[in-house]
């Protein structure tokens, strides 16, 4: 990736995250659900803008979406409130991420003929929760304070076992 591209991807993300804070304006005043219009917001985004607008790599991924879903939400949890909920949240995490990425190989492997190794790296991205929404969630409903610390952990643990 040249220097050029490199600025222009960062404009576009500077652009994205713009509009993510409109859309977060627009979903207090009419009191939406913040996730929900994210999802409109990116089905709008990925019907509008040309698909290949934005080059996705994994250096992309590492430093740019990796650290704003993941570490924002692990700086935001308490050490002393996860301490009791870390056996149980690492319980449902670790094996509930594998179990599922191997499913999803396995189907993916069955029904399109993809490369197991492959197809394991796809069940691996999907099978995590997104910490940002689970987050999102347990304030909205205004969960019990253990088990949303119990809830969010095991998301963030999610994505870790995902990213390894």
């Amino acid at each position: 990736m040249t220097g050029a591209e490199t600025i222009a991807l960062a404009d576009i993300i500077v652009a994205l995250l713009v509009a993510l804070a409109l859309v977060a304006l627009f979903t207090r005043r009419l009191a939406v659900p913040y996730t929900a219009a994210l999802v409109v917001f990116g089905l709008l985004v990925a019907i509008l803008a040309p698909a290949d607008a934005i080059e996705i790599t994994p250096e992309v991924v590492l430093i740019v979406l990796v650290p704003g879903l993941v570490f924002e939400a692990a700086f935001r949890l308490d050490i002393e409130h996860v301490r009791p909920t870390l056996a149980a949240s690492s319980l449902l995490a670790i094996p509930g991420v594998l179990i599922m990425a191997g499913l999803v190989a396995v189907v993916l492997n069955l029904a399109v003929a993809m490369p197991l190794s492959s197809a394991f790296l796809v069940g691996a991205m999907v099978s995590a929760t997104d910490p940002v929404a689970v987050i999102a969630t347990m304030r909205t409903i205004r969960a019990p304070e253990r088990l949303a610390t119990l809830v969010e952990s095991e998301s963030l643990f999610n994505d870790g076992t995902g990213i390894v």
